[in-house]
């Protein structure tokens, strides 16, 4: 999921976030020679500040969020267990 898409669904912005394929910034701020593999998102959260529900409330609205994404990407999910 892309960063944008993250922020537009919590409602907030994150402390830190890039996205996959973007180049890679080093701690300096220098652009580095490859991008990022995967998309990254971060903010505390804590109760009563952030979200303004309940956690779990917060964890099934992102859950929502991004399995309607990917529903919308056309991707689906296997699993790779092997149920014995």
């Amino acid at each position: 999921m892309a960063p944008q898409d993250m922020t537009a669904a919590l409602g907030t912005r994150p402390d830190h976030c890039w996205g996959a394929g973007e180049p890679r910034i080093g701690y300096k701020g220098r652009v580095l020679d490859d991008a990022n593999a995967e998309s990254y998102w971060t903010r505390p959260m804590e109760e009563g500040a952030w979200p303004p529900t309940t956690l779990a409330s917060a964890t099934d609205m992102l859950l929502a969020t991004f399995l309607a994404k990917v529903a919308e990407l056309g991707m689906t999910f296997r699993s790779t267990s092997n149920p014995q």
